[in-house]
């Protein structure tokens, strides 16, 4: 929670420091197009545990179709589970500006159940319309992707790593996913897909995931520079069901802290949109 609240903090600091505001309060023109973004997610499992997630994306090259930005992302469960990342990525907005295509790649270290450490390379794309949105990444392990552990269960996962009969590894992999949604003030959002992970030594992790959005934009009716405090807040469930993990749900809040441009239109309201991977 602490690291949130930093990433927050300092989201806040650098909107602030692209945006003013005029003698009655209204937003001046920001010094940049899509100002950095953070999503903060905060979830409840059915496996009596909780998740929370925090990712900011800040541009460093953009244009009125082009965004190339720098993304840190956080996830962390109870315990010592914990995953930190950071990548890049570049999102384009088409000439008749209904579409958006996007590709990303990121440098993970996870920490598993009993501090063990790990390492990823994931690289992902994206494609998006006004209704429609396509996902997908593949994962690949780097460096020490398995450790001898003595004692503890028989099977237990955390993401893609995998704890089973004393050996822990990492898995490479792939995940997909395609939403399909309606409105944008008010919107609901619909995704299903699913995510393959294998290893020698290890059960295969595979199956079906599934969940539900339902977001409201600036719910609270902020104008001027108090508008990036809540640009986005969102109610979303989720479920999915592979072996060894079994069913499992979530459900929880996203609270989106980002100011951009005032009078975007149609699909630039997307460009800094998460690029969602593999939750647990």
């Amino acid at each position: 929670m602490r690291k949130i609240c930093i990433i927050l903090l300092l989201t806040l600091i650098t909107s602030a420091a692209f945006a003013d505001t005029d003698d009655d309060g209204k937003l001046k023109k920001s010094g940049w197009i899509y100002t950095p973004t953070t999503y903060a997610h905060i979830m409840y499992q059915n496996r009596k545990s909780s998740f929370i997630e925090s990712n900011m994306m800040v541009p460093f090259w953009e244009d009125e179709r082009n965004v190339t930005y720098a993304k840190l992302q956080n996830y962390m469960r109870e315990g010592p589970r914990q995953t930190i990342g950071f990548g890049v990525g570049w999102n384009h907005l088409t000439q008749g500006r209904q579409a958006i295509f996007g590709v990303n790649a990121f440098y993970d270290r996870l920490r598993s159940f009993d501090s063990k450490l790990f390492s990823q390379v994931i690289v992902g794309a994206q494609a998006q319309t006004t209704h429609w949105v396509y996902q997908a990444h593949v994962y690949q392990p780097v460096v020490d992707t398995h450790v001898q552990v003595v004692g503890g269960p028989s099977m237990q996962s955390f993401q893609n790593v995998q704890l089973r009969d004393g050996l822990e590894q990492i898995m490479p992999g792939f995940d997909a996913q395609v939403g399909y949604r309606i409105g944008r003030n008010v919107a609901l959002e619909t995704y299903l897909g699913g995510y393959y992970f294998s290893a020698h030594g290890a059960q295969t992790v595979t199956g079906p995931q599934a969940h539900i959005v339902f977001s409201l934009q600036n719910p609270f009716g902020f104008s001027g520079i108090m508008a990036f405090l809540a640009r986005n807040v969102a109610f979303e469930v989720g479920t999915s069901y592979d072996k060894p993990n079994d069913f499992s749900w979530y459900g929880g809040i996203r609270w989106t802290v980002g100011l951009g441009k005032q009078d975007l239109t149609g699909m630039e309201w997307h460009m800094m949109d998460e690029n969602r991977q593999l939750f647990d």
